[in-house]
C-alpha cells in the first residue's frame, strides 16, 4: 500500500484487536487513513493501543459485531467518525489452538467448535457450522449499503487456510462458508461502485510465547 494513499479516509478493522487485525490496522495507519479497531475486551484495545505507539489515527472501540451486537457497534462507531467510512477490512482468523475459554474474541465465539464432528448433534451442528460467516454477515449487512454511496469505498475480506485445514472440522466448515459468503458479495456487488474485495493468505504464523506454553495458563 503506497505510503499516505489514504489520507483522509476513516478505515475500520472488524474485529482487529488480535495478530492479523494489529498488522491490518498497522498498514492501514502507514497509509494515512483514520483507523476504527472494534473488539469485545477494553483490555485487548489498550494492548493494541499500546503496540501500534498509541496514534492519534487509532479509534479502538468497545464493541462487538456479534448479530445481537453489531447494530449497536455501528451506531456508536458512526457517531464517533460523524457518519464517515470509506473502507472496511474483515477477517475470519480461526484460532484452533485455542481453549474452550479465553481472552480473545475468536476463542469466545469459536471456541464450541473442538471436539468430533459427527458427535454433534443435528442442533449443535447448524448453531455452530455458522458462526463465523454469520458474524461477517452481520458485518456485510450494516456496513456495505452504507460504503455503496462512497466513491472509492472498498470492502475487504482477508480469509486464510483454516479452510483447508482439518485441524478443526467446523473451523474448516466456517472458513469455507465465509469463502462463499465473499464470492457472494462481490457478485452481487458487481455493477456497484464500491470494491469488494477477498485476500487469500496461507501463511503460517507462529503464537505469542504465553500461547505457546503448556496448560495450564491464564490465556489460550
Amino acid at each position: 500500500m503506497a505510503a499516505r494513499a489514504l489520507t483522509g479516509t476513516y478505515a475500520w478493522v472488524v474485529g482487529g484487536a488480535g495478530v492479523i487485525g494489529t498488522g491490518l490496522a498497522r498498514g492501514l495507519l502507514r497509509a494515512g487513513a483514520t483507523v476504527i479497531v472494534n473488539s469485545r475486551h477494553k483490555a485487548r484495545l489498550e494492548a493494541l493501543s499500546e503496540d501500534l505507539g498509541r496514534p492519534e489515527r487509532l479509534i479502538p472501540l468497545h464493541g462487538s459485531m456479534l448479530a445481537d451486537e453489531a447494530e449497536q457497534t455501528v451506531a456508536a462507531a458512526m457517531e464517533i467518525t460523524g457518519g464517515a467510512l470509506d473502507h472496511v477490512v474483515t477477517h475470519s482468523a480461526v484460532r484452533w489452538w485455542a481453549g474452550p475459554k479465553g481472552s480473545c474474541d475468536e476463542t469466545n465465539t469459536l471456541g464450541s467448535l473442538r471436539g468430533k464432528l459427527l458427535s454433534l448433534t443435528h442442533e449443535q451442528f447448524a448453531e455452530q457450522a455458522a458462526l463465523l460467516p454469520t458474524m461477517q454477515f452481520a458485518a456485510c449487512r450494516l456496513l456495505v449499503p452504507r460504503l455503496e454511496a462512497v466513491e472509492g469505498a472498498s470492502y475487504t475480506f482477508v480469509t486464510g487456510g483454516a479452510g483447508g485445514d482439518s485441524r478443526s472440522p467446523l473451523g474448516q466448515i466456517n472458513a469455507q462458508a465465509v469463502w462463499g459468503l465473499a464470492a457472494a458479495l462481490r457478485s452481487e456487488t458487481h455493477a456497484s461502485p464500491l470494491k469488494v474485495h477477498e485476500v487469500r493468505l496461507g501463511l503460517r504464523f507462529n503464537r505469542s510465547h504465553p500461547e505457546r506454553l503448556p496448560p495450564p495458563r491464564s490465556s489460550p
